[in-house]
């Protein structure tokens, strides 16, 4: 029983989990799951800490239950920290990319623009929560080049400026 055990011993125990799982490239049986979920209460949960290392653990073992929980969860609070590796655990799932998406699409203004944006990327969508298609972004690529090209321009030009000053002070 976990029932003496401080939040942070919990979240250590479920770290240890969640890394013995990915260790051996395995979820837990979601008989197990299920049984942490009645036995703890992790699914209500009402510590972040906890509540973001079980749902990761539901998430790879497929368990469909959990969805509600984790959805809940990334979008009623907004700290990267937790909601980046929810929504990429779900895209990443068989039972949860679609949800992932739609999650995304629906809540994408309510996350802070660098958190939306980072979530764009890693479900390949744009801002709006569209599908990247293979034209846009190889537009995007050609923007980076043409990016990488003017701060080269720049860097060349300031180099060029700071010689010429070093010259004109060794003539004076």
């Amino acid at each position: 029983s976990i029932d003496g055990w401080s939040s942070s011993q919990i979240t250590c125990f479920l770290d240890c989990l969640v890394s013995l799982c990915e260790k051996r490239k395995s979820p837990l049986e979601l008989k197990t799951v299920a049984i942490m979920k009645e036995l703890y209460g992790f699914a209500e949960c009402k510590n972040a800490e906890v509540l973001f290392r079980f749902c990761k653990l539901a998430v790879a073992s497929e368990d469909l239950n959990i969805l509600p929980v984790v959805v809940r969860f990334i979008t009623r609070q907004g700290r990267m920290k937790f909601v980046r590796p929810l929504y990429r655990a779900l895209y990443m799932s068989e039972m949860g990319k679609n949800v992932a998406l739609e999650t995304f699409r629906t809540n994408r203004l309510f996350y802070h623009p660098i958190c939306s944006k980072m979530l764009a990327s890693d479900l390949n969508v744009d801002g709006n929560g569209d599908a990247i298609t293979p034209s846009s972004s190889v537009s995007k690529e050609k923007g980076s080049i043409k990016e990488t090209n003017i701060l080269t321009a720049l860097l060349i030009g300031a180099t060029a400026v700071a010689v010429g000053a070093m010259v004109l002070r060794k003539r004076s």
